[in-house]
């Protein structure tokens, strides 16, 4: 699969926990869809269990705690609107300058990660057979949805 550059790469909807696998299944059979678990309670850090199918690009996740700025947002979300679209990831061919020409154009949060391209490069191998690196930034909002700007690099195909 060929890395998105200038385009939409994936839309997140945000749902009960549990509903979470229930609606996983709906779409395995309504999109003919493979889903991977990516994040879970075993993953430390994230407060977020997620479902998602890079090749379709669709991604269902589900807060665990609020303690992570993401899981508190997903759960403001639920809040306030109950479950659908929370936002999109959007894919583009350098993190670095869309993040900048985002901020230029008043989209005020976000910035690229400083860890290092190795220890990313495994943190994605850690969470995903299909991604083998990824840099991905929240920079604000538009029309009501999340925007990220995300840079992947997918894994070879076996």
């Amino acid at each position: 699969m060929q890395p998105p550059a200038n385009r939409l790469d994936h839309v997140v909807w945000v749902v009960h926990r549990e509903n979470l696998v229930g609606y996983v299944e709906r779409a395995i059979k309504l999109f003919h869809a493979d889903f991977e678990h990516l994040y879970g309670p075993d993953v430390t850090g994230l407060g977020v269990e997620s479902y998602i199918s890079w090749e379709t690009g669709l991604d269902f996740v589900s807060p665990t705690d609020t303690d992570s700025p993401l899981s508190a947002s997903l759960q403001a979300h639920l809040d306030g609107r109950g479950e659908g679209i929370w936002g999109f990831v959007f894919g583009v061919a350098d993190v670095h300058k869309a993040v900048a020409e985002a901020h230029d154009l008043g989209f005020t949060n976000g910035t690229v990660s400083t860890i290092d391209p190795e220890a990313r490069r495994a943190r994605a191998r850690s969470w995903t057979r299909k991604v083998a690196d990824l840099q991905q930034v929240w920079v604000g909002s538009l029309a009501g949805s999340e925007i990220y700007l995300s840079q992947i690099e997918y894994a070879e195909e076996p």
